[in-house]
């Protein structure tokens, strides 16, 4: 690992660790979830007779079962209980919980002790696979305890096994999980396993443990990475024909006019200086984060305290200085997984430091939407301002396409006000001045202004002027008005659907 990317990584916080927050520990009662399976005949047959697990299996890994009826999965980081992972018993619906507030993990961290040993990893989707996988001497095993979205610093501990078996569900889910994952870990180790059965715990029911070396010896790598045949196009394009976008905004108005937006994308937002881009776009990011899709902003402009109290005001929709104890702690539960990271080394950040930012971020995190606040702060002066923001902006593209994330770029406004009093109509997109790379290079721009004749700073103007795969608005008619309280960052209540 490079001094630099290690000094990232070290610079990439959560809002939870902005504030210092703990995680917490469960209370530890595996040995009486222990006990109360082994006194329950019903559920010890059903592990036993329809999951296929060994007495021992069972033993070994200190499964349990709680008072609601669940079974109860220890989860260990460093031979320290860190969670549980409880799931329901048929003819229940499926469902899985953990203990709030506490971290998440990988379930059995051993196997990445001895991957490392062996060199090479089986990584599955769920617990009961692992177990399966373990029992029949393939114990190189961890599961997600997330999905694919599992986030943590785990990944890192991968970064020295030359092979990784990803084994994920055999459904479309679970094969687009697998390639996202293998992104994520680096592509060109992983190995993509498929099965003739949904997972792991269903292929052991009819097949051995040789059968599955055989199905790993003839699993073959992902395909490589922007290299493909027209053909590998068909499916994608028959279940998605008129392209539907891979994020959608936050609120109806500008979602059912734009379509949304995708990976791959550079967004400019853009507003006279003092109209409230960074406002807007913190409601946007934190509106996404809230869909469960993680964010990272990179906030050159503002001090990281300010920033953080006021994105903390927008998730609790109401100012935190107010607070009482009770909604502290509220607040302490939200923000522990929230997933909407800051990077908070802002001293000589350049497009270098950002590509191993988004590199850093998209492997650990699983981060794809990135915020850089604002454009100003990547210009040097070593050439013409022309110069410089048309390579900028060159690069932001080359950026979101190879690593296949969306990147919000916030503009200032370059051109001359309209009068000495300052803009008293909403900018055109011809305003962004600079260099017309900004306009080009943009798949949407979205201007914002704040509308004086209508209630002053409360009420704020968003217009879109350029989006390349969806209708461009730009009439007067066209705005989409929301109310804001620039002390406190705050949209209005309708501001999320």
């Amino acid at each position: 690992m490079s001094d630099k990317t290690e000094e990232i990584n070290l610079k990439i916080q959560s809002l939870r660790e902005l504030k210092n927050i703990e995680y917490k520990k469960p209370e530890n009662k595996t040995s009486e979830y222990q006990k109360r399976l082994f006194k329950n005949k019903e559920v010890l047959t059903y592990l036993i007779r329809d999951r296929g697990l060994k007495l021992e299996t069972i033993k070994h890994f200190k499964l349990g079962l709680t008072e609601k009826n669940l079974i109860a999965i220890p989860i260990y980081k460093n031979n320290e209980l860190i969670n549980y992972k409880f799931r329901t018993i048929p003819p229940s619906e499926k469902l899985f919980t953990q203990v709030k507030g506490c971290e998440t993990w990988v379930f059995n961290d051993e196997g990445i002790k001895e991957g490392k040993e062996k060199k090479e990893i089986i990584i599955c989707e769920g617990q009961f696979d692992l177990l399966s996988l373990w029992q029949n001497g393939f114990t190189n095993v961890i599961s997600l305890n997330a999905g694919t979205q599992s986030i943590g610093s785990w990944i890192e501990e991968l970064d020295e096994i030359e092979t990784l078996y990803i084994n994920l569900d055999s459904d479309d889910a679970g094969k687009e999980g697998a390639k996202k994952l293998a992104e994520r870990l680096g592509i060109e180790k992983c190995i993509n396993v498929t099965l003739p059965e949904k997972d792991p715990n269903d292929f052991f029911k009819k097949y051995s443990a040789e059968d599955y070396k055989n199905v790993l010896l003839n699993s073959t790598k992902f395909p490589i990475q922007d290299v493909i045949n027209i053909s590998e196009l068909f499916d994608e394009i028959k279940k998605n024909p008129t392209f539907v976008h891979d994020f959608q905004f936050p609120f109806s108005s500008l979602q059912n006019l734009t379509g949304g937006f995708s990976r791959g994308q550079v967004i400019t937002i853009s507003a006279p200086s003092n109209h409230g881009k960074s406002v807007w776009t913190w409601n946007v990011l934190t509106g996404i984060a809230k869909k469960k899709l993680p964010i990272l902003y990179v906030p050159l402009e503002d001090r990281i305290r300010y920033f953080g109290r006021n994105i903390f005001n927008i998730l609790a929709n109401e100012p935190v200085w107010k607070f009482t104890e009770e909604q502290w702690e509220a607040l302490r539960m939200k923000v522990l997984d929230f997933p909407f990271f800051i990077y908070t080394g802002l001293e000589d950040f350049n497009l270098d430091v950002f590509k191993n930012l988004v590199e850093k971020g998209r492997k650990l995190y699983g981060i794809e939407i990135f915020a850089i606040d604002y454009l100003d702060f990547l210009i040097t002066g070593r050439k013409s301002e022309h110069e410089e923001i048309s390579d900028i902006m060159k690069k932001l593209a080359l950026i979101a396409r190879e690593y296949d994330i969306t990147i919000f770029l916030l503009v200032q406004i370059r051109k001359k006000k309209d009068g000495d009093e300052g803009w008293n109509k909403i900018p055109s997109i011809e305003s962004l001045g600079g260099s017309a790379k900004i306009r080009q290079v943009s798949h949407m721009c979205l201007m914002l202004f704040q509308d004086f004749k209508n209630g002053g700073t409360s009420s704020l103007l968003v217009q879109v002027q350029k989006n390349r795969e969806g209708k461009k608005h730009n009439s007067r008619d066209d705005f989409f008005t929301w109310g804001v309280d620039f002390e406190t960052s705050i949209m209005n209540d309708n501001f999320y659907e």
